[in-house]
């Protein structure tokens, strides 16, 4: 729900709020170290959350914010910051990248799609999920055909199966 509020920070800048969350949250910041509260949105670039004194101040016999870290028991968070790799300075350089994503990722067609990738995901082993099978186990295959399926449901599963057998996604 919008909440609009003003909070003046260390730097003598202000951060201001624009949503606050209906139902509270409950914040891990480790095992065995909880805070459940409502959420506040806020438009600070590279700041995923940002916690107020008044959280420190109820957490304070539990947690220590030192000068690189911050302490729980055993466990301890070091501070880092995310680099950035390059910096876009003009709309050329956004619209050379748009337009390159846009030629190497999207198509009309399903069909399309699949002669753009050299290597799809569907056929990148380390995506793939190992079940529980043992080599040769008879797992009851069962076949798309029926009794009771008509000649051009039978077609039609018949050139599907074909289309799927010429990209190797099935096998005979």
């Amino acid at each position: 729900m919008p909440h609009f509020k003003d909070f003046y920070t260390a730097s003598n800048g202000i951060l201001t709020t624009t949503v606050i969350t209906k139902h509270p949250v409950t914040i891990e910041f480790f095992p065995g170290l909880k805070y459940r509260t409502k959420l506040i949105k806020y438009d600070v670039p590279g700041k995923d959350l940002i916690f107020g004194f008044d959280i420190y101040r109820q957490l304070r016999d539990q947690l220590q914010i030192k000068a690189n870290v911050i302490v729980f028991k055993k466990h301890f968070k070091s501070y880092f910051e995310i680099t950035r790799l390059f910096q876009i300075t003009n709309d050329e350089q956004i619209k050379e990248i748009e337009q390159n994503l846009i030629e190497h990722s999207c198509a009309k067609s399903h069909t399309d799609f699949m002669k753009k990738g050299k290597s799809p995901l569907w056929k990148n082993e380390e995506f793939f999920i190992k079940l529980p099978f043992k080599k040769n186990e008879n797992i009851n295959p069962t076949k798309a055909i029926h009794s009771g399926m008509n000649p051009d449901h039978l077609q039609l599963a018949k050139k599907e199966c074909k289309k799927l057998f010429e990209f190797d996604l099935i096998e005979s």
